[in-house]
């Protein structure tokens, strides 16, 4: 949700501003869809949503890899396992 809010606020030569606001649009009725009606393209937006969610916790890890010192020393590698 915060990432299609920041994606929305960022200037943009391609993506107009109403087909911003059309997509935050869904995402809200998509995460409040007890309280809105949902049609098709909410559907897919929400399938959107929770295909992305697995793949996103490997975020962290992936930074945390790629921000430390390399090659691993022996005793860190130790103290993982």
């Amino acid at each position: 949700l915060l990432l299609t809010v920041i994606g929305s606020l960022a200037p943009s030569t391609i993506c107009r501003n109403r087909y911003k606001l059309a997509i935050v649009r869904s995402v809200r009725r998509t995460a409040m869809a007890p309280l809105f009606p949902v049609d098709f393209a909410d559907n897919m937006v929400g399938d959107v949503m929770t295909s992305i969610a697995k793949p996103l916790e490997d975020v962290p890890a992936a930074v945390c890899y790629l921000l430390s010192h390399h090659p691993q020393e022996e005793e860190l590698v130790q103290s993982f396992i």
